[in-house]
């Protein structure tokens, strides 16, 4: 008789822009959990924000960031921690929501990253080599390209760099 199978929890951190990246990635690891190598013997947790069969719930006075937290996990209680990175870091978090030393995370998705890396469980980064299109006439021109620079700056730090 078959033991329980292991269950490996997953953190999927990223911004919105890469969403069939996301998708894929779940896509590999219940295809990995299906395969006759792994059947029965691995089941992936995945923890992400915008989980298709669980839903976040959100609460009334709290900034999005602190429900998902709340409610869905975080990265220090996961296995691992993959993060997608493309053409945006993603949204600066709340005043609030600040490192011990008082200073800013630069978003959600920086957030993970420090919280995975802190508590010593592994980050593993992807970043499409597609680069990202951005019109030269769209006004929003400047913060698409800081967006991306910020993007590529924490694939650096990710990747062991330093900040």
């Amino acid at each position: 008789m078959a033991g329980q199978p292991l269950t490996l929890g997953v953190f999927l951190g990223s911004p919105g822009d890469v969403v069939e990246e996301r998708r894929a990635a779940r896509d590999v690891m219940r295809e990995l959990a299906a395969s006759h190598l792994l059947r029965g013997q691995v089941h992936f947790e995945v923890v992400a924000w915008d989980d298709p069969d669980a839903s976040t719930p959100m609460e009334v006075g709290e900034t999005p960031q602190v429900s998902v937290n709340r409610h869905s996990g975080r990265p220090a209680e996961c296995d691992l921690t993959l993060v997608i990175l493309w053409s945006r870091l993603g949204t600066r978090l709340p005043p609030g929501m600040t490192r011990p030393d008082g200073s800013r995370y630069a978003s959600g998705t920086a957030w993970a990253c420090e919280d995975a890396r802190a508590s010593k469980r592994p980050v593993y980064l992807y970043r499409p080599t597609i680069k990202p299109q951005i019109d030269l006439d769209d006004p929003a021109f400047d913060d698409k390209r800081a967006q991306y620079e910020a993007a590529k700056d924490e694939s650096r730090w990710v990747s062991g760099g330093r900040r």
